[in-house]
């Protein structure tokens, strides 16, 4: 009996988690399931075996019945192909800019794998094979699950967490409002209120200890909308006074500046020689500064003078790093 490629077995569990979610709390018996997917009572049953033991999604299974920890549980649904599209894009994104395995968006990719054509199937297929060789940090994404369930279900965090200038960590407790992933850095960002500060503050995933749920709830303030709370920001800090900030592009990448949207403020206006000059309004002037030294000497600061003056400080001592080591 030739043996079941992967894509059946995918297409198969991706049915059976549809027909348990449709079964809802009262489940269904496992020779009904098997009935319906067309295959024996013990090929159901290594299903279930695998979804439990690869954690597909949350499964109960006792005497003879089945169904779905519906309080645990998103339920499923379709994509067109470009929808799919869209989500396999977002995805890769992500696992770029994680850098790192994370069961979660490998399951996304499985579970695309079941409704993509080819030749879009053979690229998933390939990608979950890449992301099984990136390094695994459990921590951070055991720590990203807890985020999502007290996100979903509404219950402050406890959380040990070290600021990146502190010299020793600090306990507090956060209501989460958003979680927002960040190129800069290959991190994310939990964005909610500190009850130790009064006030929403910004924090970095990685720098999360360790986190436990409360059995306090909370519930995201009507008028927050994280959209408004990071339009001023060039990365993730908004703490910064919002500035206008003018800088020239030499001609060679004026075609690039203006066809790439950096941030939602951005203008771009071509001059007589060649040049791009870029106008942005956004706080996070650190963020900025590192990004504005990795253009080198193609990019130079108009506005303000104050940052301005501090590109050229860094570039300068930098340059001075480099003069000593060719001096010596």
């Amino acid at each position: 009996m030739p043996k079941e490629s992967r894509a059946s077995t995918l297409a198969r569990l991706s049915h059976i988690e549809h027909l348990l979610y449709q079964a809802g709390e009262s489940g269904m018996k496992v020779e009904r399931l098997a009935a319906l997917c067309e295959v024996s009572t013990r090929a159901i049953q290594r299903d279930l075996k695998s979804i439990s033991l690869e954690n597909l999604f949350p499964l109960w299974w006792q005497r003879g019945v089945c169904g779905i920890v519906l309080q645990s549980y998103l339920p499923p649904i379709r994509f067109s192909p470009s929808e799919a599209l869209n989500v396999f894009v977002a995805s890769r994104l992500m696992a770029g800019y994680a850098q790192r395995y994370d069961p979660d968006i490998a399951s996304i990719f499985s579970k695309l794998n079941c409704i993509l054509p080819s030749p879009l199937k053979d690229q998933v297929e390939k990608t979950i094979e890449w992301m099984n060789s990136l390094p695994k940090n459990t921590h951070v994404v055991q720590t990203l699950g807890r985020l999502a369930e007290a996100w979903i279900s509404g219950y402050t965090v406890h959380i040990s967490y070290q600021s990146y200038p502190a010299k020793a960590s600090s306990e507090r407790d956060v209501d989460v409002y958003y979680i927002q992933p960040v190129s800069i850095g290959h991190s994310a960002y939990v964005i909610g209120y500190c009850h130790k500060m009064k006030k929403i503050r910004t924090f970095k995933v990685e720098r999360i200890e360790s986190i436990a749920l409360t059995p306090r709830s909370y519930g995201i303030p009507r008028d927050f909308d994280a959209n408004k709370y990071l339009s001023s920001a060039w990365g993730i800090v908004t703490y910064d006074k919002v500035e206008t900030i003018k800088l020239r592009f030499v001609p060679e990448l004026a075609r690039l500046v203006e066809e790439t949207l950096w941030h939602p403020s951005q203008t771009v206006k071509r001059q007589n020689d060649g040049s791009a000059v870029m106008t942005l309004k956004v706080a996070a002037k650190l963020e900025l500064v590192t990004w504005i030294l990795g253009w080198g000497e193609k990019v130079e600061v108009l506005d303000p003078k104050e940052l301005r003056a501090e590109v050229a400080r860094i570039a300068k001592k930098t340059a001075g790093i480099y003069m000593k080591h060719r001096a010596s």
